[in-house]
């Protein structure tokens, strides 16, 4: 079991993109942390890739242990999600983010992964608050032909591609993920949409996005 993750200032101001797999969450979030957004900072934290880097490490975190990196291996071959009793995991890495990135009150922490469903959003209130919700939609067959054409750049070293993992995953989505939306509106966060192409790119996306208010 995992321990209390170390305290670290907050609540941090949020934007969080939601999407389904190869929806180009990942690809955004890098622009916007290369090149800013609306000449804000943005710090890009990428959950599924930190949790595939904590997968393959044998380092661990402050406050985790070994048996926290097998969950995420198995977690990670089946497409599941961390639920409440190992939520310290997703909390304990995205505190060691923010202290890495010194994250700053200006600053925007552009969330990508999580939370993936309300129970983790809750869990997330005292060290984040969203003010932008980024939904990226696309059809099951314009995600399954990024993915084939690697529309986003980001697919290179994926071993949770199969198409069976991604349908699994478009399902997971759909009923755990998507009830996110009304989460955020019923707290009053600024709600906004982009259909995805199956040729998009980041930049595209990027000049989709709204002005902060």
């Amino acid at each position: 079991m995992s321990h209390a993750p170390a305290t670290v200032h907050g609540p941090h101001t949020a934007l969080l993109l939601v999407g389904p797999t190869s929806s180009g969450k990942t690809p955004l979030g890098d622009h916007l942390a290369r090149h800013g957004w609306c000449g804000a900072r943005c710090v890009h934290f990428d959950f599924g890739t930190r949790l595939r880097a904590f997968a393959g490490s044998s380092d661990l975190p402050v406050g985790l242990q070994a048996s926290d990196r097998d969950h995420v291996r198995e977690l990670l071959a089946t497409g599941g999600l961390l639920e409440a009793d190992r939520f310290p995991i997703a909390r304990a890495l995205l505190d060691a983010f923010c202290v890495e990135q010194a994250l700053q009150p200006a600053d925007w922490l552009v969330l990508n992964g999580l939370p993936r469903h309300p129970g983790q959003a809750v869990a997330l209130e005292p060290v984040v608050d969203v003010r932008l919700v980024v939904e990226l939609t696309g059809s099951p067959d314009v995600l399954l032909r990024r993915i084939a054409l690697d529309s986003g750049g980001d697919r290179a070293g994926r071993t949770d591609d199969a198409q069976d993992l991604v349908r699994h995953k478009l399902a997971v989505y759909r009923e755990r993920t998507l009830p996110l939306l009304d989460h955020y509106r019923c707290r009053h966060a600024r709600m906004h949409a982009i259909h995805v192409g199956v040729r998009m790119s980041a930049a595209d996306a990027a000049a989709m996005m709204p002005p902060p208010l």
